[in-house]
């Protein structure tokens, strides 16, 4: 794991144990944009030439991961075609998402990747990737996500062990996809800043809601140390739109979360 992802990892851990010895339960200052700053993920490098946008006319677009891309529908697989527009006409989309799934359960060898994903990768031009929710979530013992919040000292001690577990998964993903399709792009496409929604904020106090910004923190770090060919980082643009008005409930996307993803995913795709 990159030295960045493991010194957000081991802020969580020490957040959740602070959490766990009864640390304070108070509501959290609205963060300001400094600190927004700060747990940015880092951008894509910047290239030295003029690069091709990753998604051109007519290509198709397999999303896998997990119940992020559903829900709703129309999700923003499918709304994706329509944002792209003249940018990049014709595109298909195929959305593959299975609620509940973790980076195990799409690794190589898995039925998910060898019967959903693998017969789709001979026509696929880009593969997005949504995972690593599940897999944060399960680390912290957590039945659901806000279980997270009222996780323990053994559960913050695996913390670390999970993310880096769910970044190396990441990365034989990614790999064995461009073993079996080396022209498709693989993009990773990361989850809302959960941490500025009301249904999280009221449930956990301070140390709690810090202590799940830097596990998201931490898994785009992970993700990014996978090295796809772009990550997609949704918490500053979800947190400046207002994360609540994209949330059908605490961790599903409501249509207009949907729509802005699908604007997003374009943007990015096209640039």
């Amino acid at each position: 794991m990159c030295q960045r992802a493991t010194t957000l990892a081991l802020a969580l851990i020490a957040a959740l144990l602070l959490v766990a010895c009864g640390g304070s339960a108070a509501e959290p200052e609205p963060r300001t944009d400094g600190a927004a700053a700060q747990t940015a993920a880092p951008s894509a490098p910047a290239s030295t030439g003029e690069a091709e946008p990753l998604l051109a006319a007519g290509e198709r677009v397999v999303f896998i991961g997990d119940s992020l891309g559903l829900q709703a529908p129309p999700n923003y697989p499918d709304l994706l075609p329509g944002e792209l527009g003249e940018r990049a006409p014709g595109v298909e989309t195929v959305n593959l998402s299975e609620s509940g799934t973790t980076t195990a359960d799409w690794a190589p060898g898995s039925p998910l990747f060898e019967e959903r994903l693998g017969p789709e990768l001979d026509d696929a031009d880009v593969v997005a990737v949504t995972l690593g929710g599940n897999d944060l979530q399960e680390t912290l013992g957590a039945g659901d996500g806000l279980d997270a919040l009222a996780a323990g000292p053994d559960a913050a001690a695996d913390a670390l062990r999970g993310i880096e577990r769910s970044g190396r998964r990441l990365g034989r993903i990614f790999d064995e996809i461009r073993s079996r399709a080396p022209s498709a792009r693989v993009v990773y496409v990361g989850y809302p800043d959960y941490s500025e929604a009301t249904a999280w904020r009221e449930r956990g106090g301070t140390l709690a809601i810090a202590a799940l910004s830097l596990g998201l923190s931490a898994l785009v770090d992970a993700a990014a140390d996978a090295d796809p060919d772009l990550l997609i980082d949704m918490r500053e643009p979800t947190a400046r739109a207002g994360v609540d008005s994209l949330l059908a409930d605490s961790e599903h996307l409501s249509v207009a979360g949907h729509e802005l993803y699908a604007r997003r995913l374009a943007a990015q795709l096209t640039r």
